[in-house]
């Protein structure tokens, strides 16, 4: 006897076995639908309820803390390489003028560079401009490079010095006839 006999017979005996006994089968629909997960009785309706973009990355609890650990990791960049990109370039006020310093590298040259925009009645004339790259404290005495540039009536002026040193920080002392300014900027790379 092969398989499917063996099994047709079986089925056949369970149905004779139900029909002399007195057991009443009932099958309620309704009520094995309202068992049944909404996801399937969409699945039957045709019904595509897909979660949003939410939803589906925050909505069980790890999900939600690895979505707030992206957030915190990609806020702490942000600000960390807006800190540094604050040292790599300075804004300072001289006069009515103001100046932003950067510290550039081509071909193993350091080149000061100061853009000078100027308001009305900004300072004209003569500036000294002192350079020395940063020590640490107790690591020997700074030795200044010292420049001399005119700021003219234009509104917008660019200057360029060479450095004759290297250091990835460089300390720059602006000296006018009445005012002294100093900032330290970082090198770019």
């Amino acid at each position: 006897m092969s398989d499917l006999e063996n099994k047709n017979s079986r089925v056949a005996d369970y149905d004779k076995r139900a029909e002399n006994s007195d057991i009443v089968f009932y099958y309620a629909r309704e009520e094995r639908q309202g068992q049944r997960r909404l996801s399937a009785s969409d699945m039957l309706k045709n019904v595509n309820t897909r979660p949003g973009l939410i939803r589906s990355i925050a909505g069980n609890r790890g999900n939600f803390f690895v979505m707030i650990s992206i957030l915190l990791i990609s806020i702490m960049f942000i600000m960390s390489s807006r800190h540094s990109a604050d040292r790599q370039r300075a804004e300072l006020r001289l006069g009515q003028n103001t100046i932003t310093l950067s510290v550039l590298e081509e071909e193993a040259v350091s080149f000061l560079s100061i853009n000078k925009a100027a308001r009305r009645n900004a300072y004209t004339g003569a500036v000294d401009i002192s350079a020395s790259p940063a020590l640490p404290m107790g690591q020997g005495e700074l030795r200044f490079v010292t420049h001399r540039i005119f700021f003219s009536d234009e509104t917008q002026e660019i200057f360029r010095l060479s450095l004759p040193f290297e250091g990835d920080e460089i300390i720059v002392i602006f000296r006018t006839e009445n005012e002294t300014v100093s900032h330290t900027v970082r090198k770019r790379y």
